[in-house]
């Protein structure tokens, strides 16, 4: 596939289309990473010319921000003809001789902000997930859901934690499973030790892309994807996470580590007195 899907959608007052898809590698500061290039192509769905003035993209790998871009720009759409937009994305290879190939496409989210020919206030938000590579199947988007609604006039989820060693341990599910994991917010992503996932009924391919993760402690992992993850309240599904034995975890007997790429959907709230995590989606 030289194309993604060639997915057009209409906004309130934008049509957008993706084509020119394509994954290469470049060199940056001596260090091997993955090119994405794509062209995102945008016409006018109003009656008349609609003017953009500024735009803001954000993309991210498996959850993790990975790079923001935002600017004054004077960008006329018309209803017959298209106006393409060429964005770049390098994300740095793993370590080793294998592919160059990260274990799934990118999510952009574009803002584009504007007005149509009578001025009028005009807000686009173009969402998209690039496959991780030419041929290969988009993954499924990582979301949040609601297992339950709240007794208590809080909007958040409330989840008793323990706190052993200085570690904050937490509850949780993985699909279906309990589990204790060690809050760390220094790690990219959550973790899972390899004994852990098997009781799980994890499979780890032999060929599973890998990433770097730092934390307590850093190394290369494979990453796989979980159907869900539940702390508390709320369900994060299709999350990424990473299968790895790391020092805190061996030395404690810890199922895994709640990291970044979880805890970058929510607010969160830490009380120690209480023994109390508080989360709150963040969008």
């Amino acid at each position: 596939m030289t194309r993604a899907t060639e997915k057009e959608e209409v906004g309130g007052s934008v049509v957008w289309r993706l084509a020119d898809f394509s994954l290469g590698t470049t060199s940056i500061g001596g260090k091997k990473h993955a090119m994405y290039t794509m062209t995102l192509s945008l016409r006018s769905a109003a009656a008349g010319p609609v003017t953009l003035t500024r735009y803001e993209a954000r993309a991210s790998l498996a959850g993790l921000a990975e790079t923001e871009w935002s600017g004054s720009v004077e960008w006329s759409l018309q209803r017959a003809s298209e106006f393409k937009v060429p964005f770049q994305l390098a994300l740095p290879c793993s370590v080793g001789s294998g592919p160059c190939v990260p274990p799934m496409g990118p999510t952009w989210t574009i803002l584009l902000l504007g007005s149509d020919r009578r001025g009028r206030p005009i807000r686009e938000v173009i969402a998209l997930t690039l496959p991780p590579a030419p041929g290969k199947p988009v993954t499924p988007p990582t979301k949040i859901s609601r297992a339950s609604t709240p007794a208590t006039g809080f909007p958040g989820s409330a989840i008793a934690i323990r706190i052993s060693n200085n570690l904050i341990w937490v509850p949780a599910v993985v699909n279906g499973s309990a589990v204790s994991l060690v809050l760390d917010t220094g790690a990219q992503f959550t973790v899972l030790s390899p004994d852990v996932a098997t009781r799980l009924g994890i499979v780890v391919r032999p060929d599973a892309p890998t990433l770097p993760i730092a934390g307590i402690g850093a190394s290369d992992a494979p990453i796989v994807i979980v159907s869900s993850l539940q702390v508390g309240d709320y369900i994060v599904e299709n999350l990424p996470i990473a299968v790895a034995t790391m020092h805190v975890m061996s030395q404690f007997q810890v199922d895994g580590l709640l990291g970044g790429n979880f805890l970058a959907f929510f607010r969160m709230t830490l009380d120690r007195r209480a023994k109390e995590l508080r989360l709150e989606p963040s969008q």
